[in-house]
């Protein structure tokens, strides 16, 4: 058969022997490169001759193979391969320079390791390869011919196949006749073990001792009583993830290290090792492709290399980009653990079949209020990302997922991990202000085990989360979808974290809260001790609770503490008010008759000496919003809620004598208030699906239904600007502070009206704060940055 001097094939077509001829009878240097699924095989020559082997395949590992030899034991080669990872020298040298072989034996090794893995090979009907040419040093220590590998490896491979027709590796033998047995089968053929595990036990040349298991079965010395899978011993296991591990081989290394994990997580050197692993990926994965944030596409002209070939799993994966070219998006559709994605990704990017399309940037957010707010807004919206803290203790990031509290640490002088392990462990280590180095280094220099590790964070990170909620921030950033490097998470419980800093340190929750109206528990009270894991404060507020129901006059005995925590279940949505369908009428003749007792002021809430119009208003509004008469249809209901709210407006009225203006626009309708706000969210709906003359009409139709609400005073704005009234849209949006509502349209709006108006300075201002807070709307920032510059 003639080849190309670039030759790549398919065993279905060329043989193994085939291939190994071509290239000795051509007197080639190089490497044959042979890929079945996931097992790899390099065969090197020089001039035609065999110089040596390379293998993805755990059997054939040069440790494995002095194990299996008794060149070595387990112990030592573990040794020699922590000293490999520091001092990235090639395993056969090292071994030769601690004395553990000499370079013949080494010589002696390296061929057994060619014929067992051209014997391997013989056996492979399917599969594709290619040898690339390439020249090596003259001062070579071995050399083997052709000839005489294949000659030996098909003599082996016939006897193989021959004694596993009779024997199979899985068989459970015992002795019938010892007469004839040796010793080492003697101890070994004990009627548990199989084949295979005599054979690894025995060790040496696995083909004598099948020629010897083979006559001893023929002679009727031996029988199978049954079958069982041959066990790895998870040593020898852990062993091979190391060597693969030395040899740059990190994605075979992690599978058979993640199986260990799995089976054997009590193992702290697994542990260990596994999380040093996933480090290792997810930092390499960061420097390579810009981490998980990266966007890619697939490179065409390199799919028609013909040297490339692709586990199944590899070519899923790489058919998917297209569709789904960004990380996040891939991960949810291809069920794949996110650390074997990462590696297959960087396979098909290392063989650029894949490239780097974008890096997207990281959303942030200034979050407003104090830290205790803001702890409390990523539980609620379950966020991921990263909290990063600054007051004026320290700064401190916090890192979080689908609102759970993962780590956080501290690189400030006096809350920094390093010192804080020395204080309480009397651990000293080099001051190291990156933190997942110094969480990388305490676990490689076994200072701590993992488990040790995880409850110093844990103390570590309770006393963080205290000083926060009780430290006044100067800024709260979250990093949407910032992800710490390593893959670990404590066990700290920051619902009750938050509830213990509140109630004993009696923390003010800033969180509106009315105290006129009675609540109920929207989750199963069982539900709620568990998240709380039955703190104290909780059990005693839910004992006040009838039927899942806290009445007001209750919750008016209540401690400033107390009542602190219901604020906190309040912002959670863990209890909601009590909807009017729900007052009966005693409730309201309660309700009415305490009313009838109170001052003006009282019913308010407020001092009677100093007291805030707006925050007269806004209570005004709650309360039309719970007892304007046109809310009930029951006759008796009806007739209490308006003597109710007859007292409710006379209060308002006098409180707001000074105010006539606005006393007489707060003449209330509550059906028009709930209209106002469902033809707010329509149009704010409509908005987002480009549908702007109806989004227009629901605007306009909410400001008049309920023109003094700011929110919806904002939409109008934004609704006459659209119309092209720019002069009164652009007064109304530069009257209110309308970039507390978040919305994006109402930047463009401003500075649509600014632009067109002429008042290009009041653009630039809002821009610069549009390029904040919305970074990921780069391109329309971009677009305003041109409209600006004409």
């Amino acid at each position: 058969m003639a080849f190309n001097s670039q030759l790549i094939g398919d065993l279905k077509s060329i043989s193994v022997p085939d291939v190994f001829q071509w290239v000795s009878q051509n007197r080639k240097s190089g490497f044959l490169f042979f890929q079945r699924e996931t097992e790899e095989v390099k065969v090197f020559f020089s001039d035609g001759f065999i110089i040596n082997t390379s293998s993805n395949i755990p059997e054939f590992l040069l440790g494995k193979l002095l194990i299996r030899y008794k060149k070595i034991d387990k112990k030592n080669l573990a040794n020699v391969l922590k000293t490999q990872l520091k001092e990235k020298r090639p395993l056969g040298q090292l071994l030769i320079a601690k004395g553990f072989i000499t370079k013949d034996e080494l010589n002696d090794i390296i061929k057994q390791q060619i014929i067992e893995i051209t014997v391997y090979l013989l056996g492979w009907d399917k599969g594709y390869f290619y040898f690339e040419e390439k020249r090596y040093s003259k001062n070579l220590d071995f050399s083997i011919s052709v000839d005489e590998i294949l000659f030996e490896c098909i003599r082996r491979k016939d006897e193989l196949d021959l004694y596993k027709k009779v024997l199979d590796e899985s068989d459970i033998i015992k002795v019938v006749d010892s007469s004839d047995l040796s010793g080492d089968l003697k101890k070994f053929i004990d009627g548990k073990r199989c084949i295979g595990e005599i054979l690894f036990e025995i060790g040496g040349d696995y083909l004598e001792t099948y020629k010897q298991l083979y006559q001893l079965f023929l002679d009727k010395k031996i029988e199978k009583i049954g079958k069982k899978e041959v066990k790895e011993d998870p040593t020898v296991s852990f062993l091979v993830a190391l060597e693969l591990y030395g040899r740059g081989r990190i994605y075979e290394s992690y599978n058979i290290t993640k199986n260990l994990y799995d089976k054997y997580k009590s193992s702290q050197i697994i542990k260990n090792f596994y999380q040093n692993l996933v480090i290792f990926v997810n930092n390499f994965f960061e420097k390579k492709v810009g981490g998980e944030n990266s966007c890619f596409k697939v490179n065409s002209y390199k799919l028609l290399d013909q040297r490339i070939f692709l586990t199944p799993k590899e070519g899923f994966i790489l058919s998917r980009i297209s569709e789904y070219p960004c990380f996040d998006e891939l991960y949810k559709v291809v069920n794949i653990e996110k650390t074997e994605l990462k590696l297959v990704l960087i396979k098909l990017y290392k063989l650029n079949l894949i490239m780097l399309k974008e890096i997207r940037r990281k959303e942030t957010k200034e979050l407003e209020g104090d830290t205790l707010l803001s702890l409390l807004y990523i539980m609620k919206n379950e966020l991921t990302g990263a909290l990063e803290v600054i007051n004026e203790k320290f700064t401190g990031v916090f890192f979080f997922e689908s609102g759970k509290f993962k780590i956080g640490y501290s690189f400030s002088e006096n809350y920094n991990f390093s010192k804080y392990l020395q204080n309480v462990k009397d651990i000293s280590l080099v001051d190291e202000k990156d933190f997942s180095k110094t969480l990388k280094y305490i676990i490689d220099e076994d200072i701590l085990s993992f488990d040790e590790l995880k409850r110093v964070l844990e103390v570590y990170d309770n006393m963080l989360i205290q000083e926060i909620i009780k430290t006044e921030p100067i800024s709260n950033i979250f990093i949407f979808n910032e992800k710490f490097t390593y893959d670990i998470s404590i066990s700290l419980n920051l619902f009750y974290l938050i509830l213990f800093v509140v109630s004993g340190y009696n923390v003010d929750v800033n969180v509106d809260f009315d105290l006129n109206q009675s609540y109920e528990l929207t989750v199963l009270e069982k539900e709620l001790l568990e998240m709380a894991e039955e703190y104290h404060a909780i059990v005693k507020i839910l004992s006040s609770f009838d039927n899942n129901r806290l009445d007001r006059e209750v919750l008016r005995q209540f401690s400033s503490s107390e009542i602190n925590i219901l604020k906190i279940l309040y912002y959670l949505d863990l209890i909601k008010p009590v909807s009017q369908d729900d007052l009966d009428v005693d409730e309201l003749k309660e309700y009415l008759n305490n009313l009838q007792k109170m001052t003006p002021y009282e019913i308010f809430g407020v001092n009677k000496d100093s007291f805030d119009i707006d925050e007269v208003k806004k209570t005004y509004v709650n309360l039309s919003k719970k007892y304007h008469p046109d809310l009930y249809e029951d006759k008796q209901k009806k007739a209490l809620a308006d003597e109710i709210f007859r007292i409710i407006k006379e209060a308002f009225d006098l409180l707001t004598s000074k105010e006539k203006e606005e006393e007489s626009e707060l003449k209330i309708d509550a059906k028009k208030i709930f209209l106002a706000e469902q033809l707010l969210t329509s149009g704010k709906i409509y908005l987002n699906m480009g549908r702007i003359s109806d989004a227009v009409d629901s605007f306009m139709k909410a400001y008049e239904n309920f023109g003094q609400d700011e929110e919806i005073r904002c939409y109008y704005g934004l609704a006459l600007i659209k119309l092209g009234r720019f002069q009164e849209g652009f007064k109304i949006l530069n009257s209110i502070d309308f970039t507390k509502f978040n919305d994006p349209n109402l930047y463009f709006a401003f500075m649509d009206a600014s632009i067109k108006l002429g008042k290009k300075e009041k653009a630039r201002k809002i821009l610069n704060k549009f390029i904040t807070e919305f970074k990921s709307l780069r391109k329309k920032a971009e677009f305003y940055q041109r409209k600006l510059s004409l």
